[in-house]
């Protein structure tokens, strides 16, 4: 009965630790049967010891440090749970020294090997469902201490009043515990609904700084910082990005004080209406214009529209002057100026942008560009031939255009668009017969083209007489 009893200790305690292939059992073998009574007590008590002597020194191990393994992990993984792998390999005497600490490379490959050979498991070298079952079933938290999570919480900004400012220095400082070997900070603006206002473009590698004096334009209002503790992502062109999040802290708000608006005005002194330009390639509109109480933080935007309300040029964000010669060239029509106080947004390549708008003033009335306006079709001419599939140039020459020219073809059956470019192209390189709508056109000899001007239809040219397009060359 009590070899019985000893049996079943052995079982159960294999079955719920997993060390048959590794107690000191070669006591048990062919011949057990054949030993004596007195012999199969020894020997089961001696494997008994061996087990209990195990389970205790893992129980030892789990009260200080363990971890759940969940994921399938393979050469080239690179993320947090790596980094336990490694520490448990290393628990368990195997060597991972030649690899980054959570990177799976070559050393950890092999010790995953080795570790499988160790208690029994097909050597993949890689950590699947059965591998995963042995490390949590030694290292895993079930019923023991889990391991430390990372956290992170911010001290400040915290409750501070900043004035408001053209690039205030918004001081953020954090704390971390239980750091990984390897990680980021990712830092995010939030204002008062939670929505995102701006973010750091990268995140912050040094992990021996825990704060950062952010650079950054804020309207008034309330806005917290959350900050996040990530694993190293890819590299782009601003850096480091965040791989995964590890842990995440949100500050209490803070506040930006000042108002933007107030008495914040702005009138256009010139063109004011009236004023007649002569149609040219790049013409210079002088604008000029009187503000008051433009805010640190802002700027003047200046806007050309013409009389259907189109804008036709946009300038950067002017700091620092009064006036401004805007260079372009515009087509024969009329035109106001906008004048506008901008906060200063996002810097995008062509320059600063405009956040908000805090004041804003009109021409007076329209000035004028003056000029002959015209298009001319130079290709094709009367009685061209030209094939289906073949590629033929379409050109015009046109004067008094700025913008778009839309080209059709014509027949006494059709009335299509080829296509809208812009007039100063002045060529057009065409798949005979094709349109924009993709229908094709089909062989015939009565076809003409049509150039139009995008804004002004009335400014248009028609080939002088028919040209033919033929089937395609077999």
């Amino acid at each position: 009965m009590k070899i019985k009893y000893l049996f079943v200790v052995i079982v159960l305690a294999t079955a719920i630790f997993g060390y048959a292939n590794v107690v000191n059992a070669s006591c048990i073998d062919e011949n057990f049967n054949q030993k004596t009574y007195a012999e199969k007590i020894q020997c089961l008590t001696s494997v008994i010891a061996d087990l209990t002597q195990q389970i205790a020194a893992i129980q030892a191990q789990r009260a200080t440090w363990c971890h759940t393994f969940t994921n399938y992990l393979v050469a080239s993984s690179a993320n947090e749970e790596v980094s336990y792998l490694q520490t448990t390999l290393t628990k368990q005497g195997l060597d991972v020294s030649g690899d980054n600490s959570g990177t799976f490379g070559d050393d950890t490959a092999a010790a995953v090997v080795s570790f499988q050979a160790k208690y029994g498991i097909r050597q993949t070298g890689t950590v699947g469902p059965i591998t995963r079952a042995k490390l949590n079933s030694i290292y895993g938290c079930n019923g023991a201490i889990p391991t430390t999570q990372t956290s992170i919480a911010i001290n400040s900004p915290s409750g501070q009043v900043f004035p408001y400012g053209n690039t205030m220095q918004i001081p953020v400082s954090w704390t971390i515990t239980n750091a990984p070997t390897q990680y980021g900070i990712n830092l995010i603006i939030l204002n008062s609904n939670g929505g995102m206002v701006g973010t750091i473009g990268g995140i912050l590698t040094n992990i021996n700084v825990n704060n950062y004096n952010w650079g950054y334009t804020l309207q008034p209002g309330q806005y917290k910082i959350k900050a996040q503790v990530c694993t190293i992502g890819a590299t782009m062109e601003a850096g480091p990005t965040c791989g995964s999040v590890l842990a995440e802290g949100v500050s209490n708000y803070f506040t930006i004080n000042g108002n933007t608006t107030t008495n914040s005005t702005i009138t256009v002194i010139s063109p004011n209406g009236g004023e007649i330009f002569p149609y040219g390639n790049t013409m210079l509109i002088p604008a000029s214009w009187t503000a008051s109480n433009i805010p640190s933080g802002a700027g003047v935007r200046l806007k050309i529209l013409d009389n259907t309300g189109k804008t036709f040029y946009t300038s950067g964000i002017l700091t620092g002057v009064s006036s401004y010669n805007m260079g372009i060239a515009l087509p024969v029509g009329q035109y106001i100026v906008r004048a506008q106080i901008c906060t200063i947004g996002a810097t995008m390549e062509a320059g600063p942008t405009c956040a908000a708008v805090l004041a804003s003033d009109d021409s007076n009335g329209y000035f004028s560009v003056t000029g002959s306006s015209s298009i001319t079709i130079t290709s094709p001419e009367a009685f061209d031939v030209w094939k289906i599939g073949e590629i033929h140039n379409i050109t015009w020459t046109s004067t008094g255009l700025s913008d778009n020219v839309v080209i059709r073809i014509s027949s006494p059956n059709t009335y299509a668009i080829i296509a809208t470019v812009p007039a100063s192209q002045g060529s057009y390189s065409w798949p005979v017969g094709s349109t924009r709508n993709g229908y094709a056109e089909p062989a015939r000899s009565d076809y003409k083209i049509e150039i139009t001007d995008s804004n002004n239809p009335q400014i248009s040219d028609t080939s002088d007489a028919y040209f033919a397009i033929a089937a395609a060359t077999p």
